[in-house]
């Protein structure tokens, strides 16, 4: 170029460099060159390049399957699952295996990675099915892996297992890689093979010992304790340099007893001791074995072994003493449980422990171990009875008194101590003592009748029979044993309680216990004074039943007293067949029927008879003094009076009959020192009195004898005595001797005859005993027997019992009698239907010139009266609530009495309605209106009442009739309504009406109790006249009157049921919507009525009066208080409602009211509770 400064170009590469560097090329390239196989991973992880070149060489050589594989299994390693699956469907030819081997290594990853349960299952199918022996190392070793990831460890641990053996460098590692995962696998069977091929595997003992271990607990989790125990004794045996531990060889032992290989278990411990004859843990180990084998022989003597070596403890005292009671060694046994004892309690060893001492005899023992359960619980029944059965065996009672009443005093609530108690005091013979803990006992049990007649036998031998009575007087008499009767008996009879003894062989007769001789004896004594005529029935019986002649001279003597001469003479009779007749009773006897009849001769010759034999005796001296007295036998009288007067003196039984016969001998100053003997002896004796009058007046002392005659008849006990037979007869006999034998005879003509002085008085008290207990139901067949036999009966007696029987023509009578008192007078009005003028009677007559039971009387019936009929006005206001529908306004009340016969009342009120049911503006006010006209009858009244409701949308004029019965104590009221209020629910109320028959019956069992009834069948419809259905209603009431006054309290229970039968009427017209009140959508029959009411009831009202009634019947304030709860069976549901009230006296008569109530489930209300209160002021009319 002409511009550059070059003159010449020069060439970069001369040709022999140029030549030079291409040979040095070739020859780096001969020197570096390299097979194919140097791209590929040889053994290290692959990586792209690898991959890349494996595929070059593959495409250059499609059929080299060896490539192939080794591709895939780079491609698998690599993740590269899609790359991999496409080389392995291009796979055509060579090992189908192999070929296998890769598609089953495939899917396993893949199935791994999605985490398809299906997929893994499938894949673990398939690695179970693929035959991988012929397989390589790598191979089997990649499939191993793949089973743990597959989650089949069983397979792992197989392959793992041939790996062991295609690898004797990795055989260890291999094996227990095996035996691990077949233990993982639930093989442990497979895992104790492995782990025993790995003990030979080791050379140190301590590996050794450690394998073998393992192998053995691989046999117990495949539940195959016998193998486990076969090998270990056989490893132990193979291999003695190995010690295993006491505590592995204890449970080895364990687990061979546990699977009953107890020839293994045997085998382990002789092992065991062969090595370590003095080891303890060998011993006790061989211990258990031999117990659970039931070798109880050899577990005995190796247990006194092993306690000669070791400190006892609890467990194996107790086992020690369960094997010396098996042995037969109760003696060692109870030893050991004694020392177990004293360790540990222990209930169930005690128990068994104090049971084996006893059976011993061992009482010092036993006893201690016995009272030492107290330390926990109390003694049973049976522990304490063989506890107090030790202490009295070995002859120590004091020590059982003394254990006893510590016992009490902790376990009093136990009766069987108490009554073990009482047993030792008893048979020690402390009585005193025991009457102490018997009052114990009774203050903490409640003790039997049998118990109780113990305790007063004790109280009585410790001489306080009084205390013995009040414990036997328990009231129950049901139950009662025949020892209690006897011994209650004897008690009354040593206390001198006659009435009681009584009442007691009463009870004892009735009951059929039979009564013992003694007892009918003393039955026989008591009725001789209060009922001879049953006591002579009782001892007749008596000799009939037993033969015991006591008793029929008994009966004779009672027959005697008694003068029932046909009896006596009857019982005389039998006295002679039965060879008494020389007895003196019956002498006796057969002398006084022989004066009965007349005959005194032969009455003289029996008392002298009889007195020969018996010179001495008493009676029979009275006896013939009497009868030459009533003789007038004056000659024998002189002959005997005197000899008999020298030793009479200390004989008060023969100064009345000397008194007599002196006076009949006209010995008078002499018959005047007897009759004042006698009366000085005898002042009580009114009879011996008035004979002593007699004498006095004989005597000419007519002063003297006027002033005792004046005391004699005004005594008290006067009438009483004269109207015993006794007394009668004596009572003639002194006539006789003071006045004259024609008079005493007509004295006892008339006695003879039928004289009714005894009779009346029997009655008159007989009908006073059945008023003082409240037997007046009796009274009325009594005074029938009375009239029967012509009894004078008492004015008082006769109205009560027209009362009773509503005898309106006796009634009638009556009232014309000026005898009977006010209240009775206003009672018979009331009684025959008179009401008004009864009331008006009634508050006439009262006042303080009346006696007070009279004036009492005559206020309560003004009450009744009242309270039934008042007369007066009330105003006030109110309101009721019927669940969700109120009705308030005031109301207007008056009463009256129209004459005597004619009553009316009339209620009105305005009210206005409040509820959200309603068009309270349509409805507007009601004014209501009910006028009530009753006329009364004779037998109960008629009423009429005109019933009328008036109101914006709809009137109501409906009426009722009624009629009331008085049937005895019964009342039946029998009614009619049309168009009637229907009080049923707040919407009937409101909306409709109803028509009805009824009828209402009252039953007065006594003033206190009554049962009510009724009956109703109704018939219901809207005010506009639309039926709604019908129905019937029931119910009963038993109510009785706890207190009358004071205040009034009164007890109900009842039972109400109502059936309606409700119709399909449309009672759209009833809607605000169709120009009616009901404010709702729709409204159908059941919302007016249920169809069904059933509950059951109990109330109480407690009252002073009746605040907010018309008339108020107590002062300065009146009160109540209503409560009733029941169950609605229809509802299934509790309801109850709750009334109170207070009135207050103001401006006189007047009243000031107020009352409120609440009602939980009022019927309709949709379970909203309703409820009422008013406030009322009333005024009477008249007092």
């Amino acid at each position: 170029m002409p511009s550059s400064p070059a003159t010449e170009s020069i060439p970069l590469l001369r040709p022999w460099a140029f030549g030079l560097g291409c040979a040095v090329v070739s020859l780096v390239l001969v020197l570096s060159y390299q097979h194919k196989d140097a791209f590929l991973p040889n053994g290290k992880r692959p990586d792209a390049i690898s991959v890349n070149y494996a595929e070059l060489l593959l495409a250059a050589d499609p059929a080299n399957y060896e490539l192939r594989a080794e591709l895939v299994e780079m491609l698998i390693k690599l993740g590269r699952f899609y790359d991999a699956l496409t080389h392995l469907k291009a796979w055509q030819g060579g090992d189908p295996l192999v070929k296998n081997y890769y598609n089953l290594l495939l899917d396993g990853k893949v199935a791994i990675i999605r985490e398809d349960p299906a997929d893994v299952a499938l894949a673990r199918e398939r690695l179970q099915a693929l035959d991988y022996e012929p397989l390589s190392i790598d191979q089997q070793r990649s499939l191993a892996m793949l089973a743990l990831e597959l989650g089949d460890p069983l397979m792992a641990a197989r392959l793992f297992d041939i790996l062991a053996q295609r690898l004797p460098e990795e055989r260890k590692p291999m094996l227990m890689r095996a035996a691990r995962w077949s233990l993982a696998g639930n093989a442990p069977e497979e895992a104790a093979l492995v782990y025993q091929s790995l003990v030979e595997e080791v050379q140190t003992p301590k590996e050794k010992l450690f394998f073998i271990r393992k192998s053995h607990d691989a046999w117990l989790a495949a539940g195959e304790a016998g193998m486990a125990a076969t090998y270990l004794l056989k490893a132990l045996r193979e291999y003695p340099e190995v010690y295993p531990s006491d505590s592995w060889l204890n449970q080895a032992v364990g687990y061979a007893v546990g699977a009953m290989r107890y020839d293994l278990a045997q085998q382990l411990v002789d092992y065991w001791l062969e090595r370590e004859p003095d080891n303890l843990a060998a011993l006790r180990a061989a211990f258990t074995m031999q117990l659970s084998s039931g070798d109880t022989a050899a577990a005995w003597n190796t247990g006194q072994t092993l306690l000669a070596y070791e400190p006892a403890t609890p467990a194996m005292l107790r086992q020690m003493a369960l094997l010396a009671q098996w042995q037969g060694e109760p003696e060692a046994a109870l030893h050991y449980w004694s020392s177990y004892l004293a360790l540990e309690e222990d209930p169930k060893a005690r128990e068994a422990a104090w049971r084996l001492a006893f059976q011993l005899f061992d009482y010092d023992r036993g006893i201690e171990l016995l009272a030492g359960t107290t330390g926990t619980r109390g003694l049973t029944d049976e522990e304490l009875n063989l506890l107090v059965y030790a202490q009295e065996s070995r002859g120590t009672p004091e020590l059982a008194e003394r254990w006893l009443r510590s016992y009490v005093r902790d376990s009093g609530q136990q009766r069987l101590a108490w009554v073990k108690l009482l047993q030792v005091l008893e048979n020690t013979l402390q009585y005193r003592e025991e009457a102490k803990t018997w009052e114990g006992f009774a203050r903490g049990h409640r003790l039997s009748v049998t118990e109780r007649v113990s305790w007063a036998e004790v109280l009585w031998d410790t001489y306080q029979p009084e205390r013995a009575w009040q414990v036997l007087d328990i009231g129950v008499t049901d139950e009662l044993s025949p020892d209690y009767w006897r011994l209650r008996a004897a008690l009354a009879w040593e206390l001198e309680r006659d009435e009681e003894l009584a009442s007691i062989y009463q009870q004892m007769q009735q009951k059929g216990v039979e009564l013992t001789l003694s007892e009918e004896g003393q039955l026989i004594e008591l009725y001789r004074q209060t009922d001879p005529q049953r006591a002579l029935a009782l001892a007749h019986a008596s000799w009939l039943r037993s033969g015991d002649s006591r008793r029929l001279i008994d009966a004779i003597q009672l027959a005697e007293y008694l003068q029932d001469w046909e009896q006596l003479e009857t019982m005389v009779a039998e006295a002679e067949e039965a060879g008494l007749g020389t007895q003196l009773p019956v002498l006796l006897a057969k002398g006084l029927l022989a004066e009965r009849n007349g005959d005194a001769d032969k009455a003289e010759h029996i008392y002298l008879k009889a007195l020969a034999a018996n010179p001495g005796d008493l009676v029979l001296r009275e006896r013939l003094l009497w009868l030459y007295v009533d003789g007038r036998n004056l000659q024998q009288l002189k002959r005997v009076v005197g000899p008999w007067e020298s030793g009479a003196s200390g004989s008060p039984s023969l100064w009345l009959a000397l008194g007599a016969a002196n006076q009949m001998l006209e010995r008078n100053e002499r018959a005047l020192r007897w009759y004042q003997q006698y009366a000085a002896a005898r002042p009580a004796d009114l009879l011996g009195l008035a004979a002593y009058a007699d004498a006095l007046d004989a005597a000419g002392r007519e002063a003297a004898a006027q002033r005792l005659r004046a005391h004699v008849l005004k005594h008290p006990d006067f009438a009483q005595v004269a109207a015993t037979p006794q007394g009668y007869q004596t009572w003639l006999r002194l006539m006789m001797s003071a006045r004259s034998n024609l008079h005493a005879k007509n004295q006892a003509v008339r006695w003879q005859d039928g004289s009714t002085a005894m009779l009346q008085l029997w009655f008159e008290a007989l009908l006073d005993h059945l008023d003082a207990t409240n037997q007046e139901a009796q009274k009325d067949a009594w005074l029938a027997w009375g009239r029967a036999h012509d009894l004078r009966i008492d004015n008082y007696d006769l109205i009560q019992e027209a009362l009773r029987t509503y005898n309106r023509a006796q009634l009638g009578e009556m009232l014309a009698d000026a005898r009977i008192d006010p209240a009775q007078r206003v009672e018979t009005l009331s009684r025959l239907g008179d009401q008004g003028r009864a009331l008006g009677d009634a508050l006439s007559e009262l006042g303080d010139d009346q006696p007070l039971a009279v004036r009492q009387q005559l206020w309560r019936q003004a009450l009744e009266m009242t309270e039934q009929h008042p007369q007066g006005i009330q105003v006030g206001w109110g309101q009721e609530d019927f669940g969700g529908l109120e009705l308030q306004g005031p109301r207007f009340s008056a009463a009256r009495y129209l004459g005597d016969n004619w009553y009316f009342r009339l209620d009105t009120q305005q009210a206005r309605y409040d509820s959200s049911l309603l068009d309270t503006d349509a409805l507007g006010a009601e004014t209501s209106a009910a006028l009530r006209l009753e006329r009364n009858l004779a037998n109960g009244y008629v009423a009429l009442t005109l019933d009328t409701s008036q109101r914006q949308d709809d009137d109501r004029n409906g009426f009722g009739v009624s009629r009331q019965f008085l049937l005895g104590s019964d009342q039946v009221v029998a009614g009619l309504d049309w168009q009637r209020e229907s009080r049923e629910t707040g919407l009937m109320r409101a909306v409709g009406q109803q028509d009805a028959v009824w009828l209402n019956v009252s039953h007065n069992f006594s003033a206190r109790d009554q049962l009510s009834w009724a009956l109703e069948h109704r018939q219901y419809e809207t005010r506009s006249g639309l039926s709604i259905g019908s129905g019937e209603v029931a119910n009963v009431e038993v109510s009785q009157v706890q207190f009358f006054s004071g205040p009034t309290w009164i007890l109900r229970s009842g039972l109400e049921v109502q059936n309606n039968r409700l119709d399909s009427t449309n009672l759209t017209s009833l809607l605000t919507s169709n120009g009616g009140v009901v404010n709702q959508g729709d409204v159908t029959a059941e919302e007016l009525l249920p169809d069904r009411v059933g509950r059951f009831y109990v109330g109480s009202q407690l009252r002073r009066g009746y605040p907010g009634a018309l008339n108020r019947t107590r002062g300065q304030y009146t009160w109540l208080l209503d409560t009733a709860a029941g169950w609605d069976w229809v509802e299934q549901s509790m309801n109850y409602s709750v009334n109170a009230g207070l009135g207050v006296e103001v401006l006189g008569d007047d009243e000031l009211s107020f009352t409120a109530g609440y009602q939980s489930a009022p019927i309709g209300g949709d379970g909203e509770p309703g409820g009422n209160v008013s406030i009322s002021y009333s005024s009477r009319f008249g007092r």
